[in-house]
């Protein structure tokens, strides 16, 4: 989810960027202090409807004044739970990718010309807990946009060619997976924190399921769960909201109606003993990669573990930042990030360091978690995470393409857009006792990688 931002690290380019990001950044954050208020969302700037079709497609129209793009996002119910039997680890994968090969009104290349021509950039996040297909255009090209992904969701090739081509893109992803650090550290990560669930598998699977995966599984994958109940669809933009909800409806009714079939969730707990493995991979700096299980999409204390993670390493004035840069210069990068699912949530820490700091990173960073669980915060640090937490709602609330995908994630899954429009609100009053008992309620045993460079 875009407000929770992934951090990625190229730690080649480490040593280099470091300067250009931190002075970015501040631009940024300056930026927004001076022209948006960093602590309340103006909600009556945006007007907006939810609702759903004939055959039961959740909708929701956000009208933005004067964004310069429109942001379209289809999201499908369809976890890493469903990947069960035939339907193998990689069947999401593969699946998400192939649609985007064609429809039965073009081919492959043709699809591709007809983004290209209207400039709609069109993609899919396969996240732990569904399918998100996003596009992004100029408000004169969105009918376009909206025509193109209904083929997509409604009237997919998912021709041989299609498949062989995903399957390749799977195999490949797979071997980028075991050889760029974070993505190796998430992968082992997730197999400590979820061991034993469909969790634990890699996104796009492993190569000898990927190879047996046929068309007639994708075909079975594809009519079982894109269906009108299991979707829900966001438009966002500065748009005309009778006008799109005629064309949503032109678009989507002819979704197939119905539920999809309904497996439960894995249930999670946490890990009861800390643990952690050691990998070497290539790169110039060794990285600590933390995880701890953490409260999902919608739960009371999300607003809390929000504000927790900005504490913890949320940008300059957060303790990972102070303790492991400024005061020992133990670290080249250092940040905290909270992903919520439905289900479960991650709590990630992320630290770039050389290799013979490793071990001292470790010792401040369990002084640091330690003292989190045992003293509250001061009023004065939490309304700074506060400033800081707001600042970046507002930031990635202007990309309407990742804004729409995480409204539509919400609707999929019945928590409701509302939750969000809430948010800012929960997050303002967060006490420093609330961030005290989360700290005492999550952080207890992490799954932990350290990736040592060659």
């Amino acid at each position: 989810m875009r407000w929770l931002e992934k951090p990625v690290c190229n730690c080649a380019a480490l040593h280099k960027s470091v300067i250009s990001y931190c002075i970015t950044a501040f631009c940024i954050l300056l930026t927004l202090w001076c022209f948006t208020s960093p602590f309340e969302f103006d909600r009556e700037q945006y007007n907006i409807e939810h609702f759903r079709l004939t055959n039961g497609l959740r909708c929701t129209i956000v009208q933005v004044p004067h964004a310069t793009t429109v942001g379209i996002s289809a999201a499908v119910k369809l976890g890493a739970e469903h990947e069960l039997g035939v339907h193998a680890p990689g069947v999401r994968f593969m699946l998400a990718h192939a649609l985007l090969n064609g429809t039965r009104l073009q081919s492959g290349d043709e699809f591709l010309h007809s983004l290209a021509e209207a400039g709609i950039e069109l993609d899919c996040a396969i996240e732990p807990d569904c399918i998100i297909f996003r596009a992004e255009c100029l408000p004169q090209h969105y009918d376009t946009a909206l025509q193109l992904l209904s083929d997509v969701l409604i009237r997919p090739a998912l021709d041989s060619k299609a498949v062989e081509a995903v399957r390749e893109k799977a195999l490949s992803a797979q071997v980028q997976v075991a050889t760029t650090p974070l993505p190796a550290a998430r992968q082992s990560l997730r197999e400590m924190l979820f061991r034993g669930t469909q969790y634990a598998h890699p996104i796009c699977g492993y190569e000898r399921t990927v190879k047996r995966i046929t068309r007639e599984h994708l075909v079975d994958f594809y009519d079982a769960y894109f269906r009108s109940r299991n979707m829900a669809v966001c438009v966002i933009g500065d748009i005309t909201m009778k006008v799109v909800k005629g064309q949503l409806i032109a678009a989507f009714n002819s979704l197939p109606k119905g539920a999809s079939p309904f497996v439960e969730q894995p249930k999670l707990k946490p890990p009861e003993e800390p643990q952690h493995i050691i990998r070497q991979l290539y790169g110039n700096l060794a990285q600590l990669v933390i995880v701890f299980l953490a409260p999902p999409i919608g739960a009371q204390d999300a607003a809390s573990t929000i504000l927790l993670s900005n504490i913890i390493g949320g940008g300059y004035g957060s303790r990972l930042y102070r303790l492991l840069r400024e005061e020992k210069a133990l670290a080249y990068y250092a940040r905290s990030w909270y992903e919520p699912s439905m289900g479960f949530g991650e709590l990630f820490i992320h630290i770039a360091t050389e290799r013979e700091k490793v071990e001292l990173c470790q010792q401040a960073l369990e002084e640091m978690l330690s003292n989190l669980r045992d003293s509250a915060v001061s009023e004065g640090e939490l309304e700074d995470a506060k400033e800081r937490a707001a600042l970046e709602l507002q930031l990635n609330m202007g990309n309407v393409k990742e804004f729409s995908a995480m409204l539509a994630r919400l609707e999929v899954h019945g928590v409701g857009a509302s939750w969000f429009w809430k948010l800012q609100s929960s997050i303002n009053r967060v006490t420093p006792l609330d961030v005290l008992n989360v700290a005492r309620r999550y952080l207890k045993c992490a799954a932990m990688v350290v990736l040592l460079p060659m």
